[in-house]
């Protein structure tokens, strides 16, 4: 295991810290360059008439998705690990907790520019009261 992968050890998915977990993944499997096996799709698994080329990318594939895997599952809690420990692949994975958890990350954007609107009005509102 990487250094940087006890990023995900110290912060265990729980469902409450999705969108924080989500970026800490992303910073682990940018470091791995594991990364673009989530924007890929999955490839249907080589025939004996495939290429050489198409028979290695897929074992590329398969060990790249294999780390995400193990990295996301391992850095879940128990509850969750349970539930996504079947899922055969990470982009599944990822696609159903984006389902489960995935409007925390729209209700913090609202948060934050309701925060940025209110910092703005109070602003000028001190700014007007000073001149």
């Amino acid at each position: 295991m990487n250094p940087i992968a006890s990023i995900l050890h110290e912060n265990m998915l729980n469902g409450k810290n999705y969108v924080n977990w989500t970026l800490k993944l992303d910073l682990v499997l940018a470091y791995d360059k594991i990364k673009w096996v989530l924007s890929v799709p999955v490839p249907n698994p080589p025939t004996e008439e495939s290429n050489e080329t198409t028979k290695a990318y897929w074992v590329s594939w398969r060990e790249a998705d294999e780390t995400v895997r193990t990295y996301m599952i391992a850095s879940m809690t128990d509850v969750l690990k349970k539930r996504f420990q079947s899922i055969p692949n990470a982009t599944e994975i990822l696609k159903t907790l984006h389902k489960m958890f995935g409007d925390q990350g729209r209700q913090a954007r609202r948060e934050a520019i309701q925060r940025f609107i209110n910092l703005s009005r109070v602003s000028r509102s001190s700014f007007r009261s000073t001149c």
